[in-house]
């Protein structure tokens, strides 16, 4: 061990003076050295990088079975959560598996509650897509919005806040989410930890400009207006808001009350 640790000082030492020779020594022609070596480096790794990818492109396509027990077997069983709001609080949190959006209680929530969001991984990379659902019972993991607004701004009374909808951690940019005043409440209290009481007469409302820089704006105080997300485009629509709730009684299911947020 000790002979290893010696030779090792022995080596860092060496190179840290030859490297301190040849630039004292050779200033010019080492700096072109090291340039030359870096970039035919760089374009090297480049190069494998993207005939693994073609090669891999090319397994997959040829092999679609193959592809398919690769990630089955690759794919970690990620626990996502789905949280119940009110108030733009979140009050109780299940969680299931990510091979399986149906494993969770659904017996086990709260009886009354505005909205839930589910938050789901994918195998593609890191990110949380987060699922805005107003029916009760159902956890509906739909595609990708490929809207995405330039700019979404919160004014509350004389503040303005950057909203996000997108980030490296969690993304909302999901079909058939709607973004209504309850939800802004959430993000407010929930994503940027705000504590700002919102009164009757309180200005609520948000700023878009959207992928086709047009501007608008939605006052919540004298609307129930709210945008809700397609694949390839939005639409504002009015939503009548009632709390979802549970049926305490389980013989009867036709009592429950659906939010339409």
């Amino acid at each position: 061990m000790i002979y290893f640790i010696a030779n090792f000082v022995r080596t860092v030492i060496f190179s840290f003076l030859l490297n301190d020779y040849l630039k004292r020594r050779y200033t010019k022609q080492y700096e072109d050295f090291l340039v030359k070596v870096s970039f035919n480096a760089v374009y090297a790794f480049s190069v494998i990088q993207i005939k693994l990818k073609h090669v891999q492109k090319y397994m997959y396509k040829s092999n679609p079975r193959i592809a398919e027990l690769l990630k089955t077997y690759n794919k970690p069983d990620i626990k996502n959560n789905i949280d119940y709001v009110l108030d733009g609080k979140i009050i109780y949190s299940s969680f299931y598996s990510s091979n399986s959006s149906s494993n969770y209680n659904k017996d086990d929530r709260p009886v009354i509650y505005d909205f839930i969001i589910s938050s789901y991984h994918t195998f593609e990379n890191n990110c949380v897509y987060k699922k805005i659902i107003s029916e009760s019972d159902e956890i509906d993991e739909n595609d990708e919005s490929d809207i995405k607004f330039i700019l979404v701004e919160l004014k509350i009374g004389d503040n303005t806040y950057k909203i996000d909808l997108k980030t490296n951690t969690y993304n909302f940019y999901v079909v058939g989410n709607r973004f209504t005043k309850h939800f802004f409440l959430y993000y407010m209290k929930v994503i940027m930890m705000l504590n700002e009481e919102i009164e009757t007469d309180t200005k609520f409302l948000v700023k878009i400009i959207d992928h086709n820089v047009e501007e608008f704006e939605i006052d919540f105080i004298d609307t129930n207006e709210g945008i809700m997300l397609e694949k390839t485009n939005y639409k504002i629509v009015s939503f009548v808001h009632t709390k979802d709730t549970k049926d305490t009684n389980d013989t009867n299911d036709d009592n429950d009350t659906n939010d339409d947020n």
